[in-house]
């Protein structure tokens, strides 16, 4: 939760399992890098980017763990063959 509340804007910890939330990452200087749908489930997070930026995005997640998160247990997992389709 730590983690997510840290790249992005929210209170992700006060969601209830099962919910979702519109967000943004953030840089260190409060810029917006991209949006975001972050759902909590009851034991991860899903967050759904925009396929243009995901590299990015992943980028600046791993800048974020490495720099603050990193003697804590933090993992993401980029899930290539789930598609989506927003209406």
């Amino acid at each position: 939760m730590e983690f997510i509340e840290t790249v992005s804007v929210g209170d992700i910890q006060s969601l209830k399992p099962g919910t979702s939330t519109l967000s943004v990452f953030l840089t260190e200087d409060a810029g917006i890098i991209d949006d975001t749908i972050i759902t909590r489930l009851d034991d991860h997070i899903h967050m759904v980017v925009n396929g243009a930026n995901k590299m990015k995005d992943l980028i600046h997640f791993e800048n974020v763990k490495e720099k603050f998160f990193a003697t804590k247990d933090v993992s993401f997992e980029y899930l290539e063959d789930r598609p989506l389709l927003a209406i």
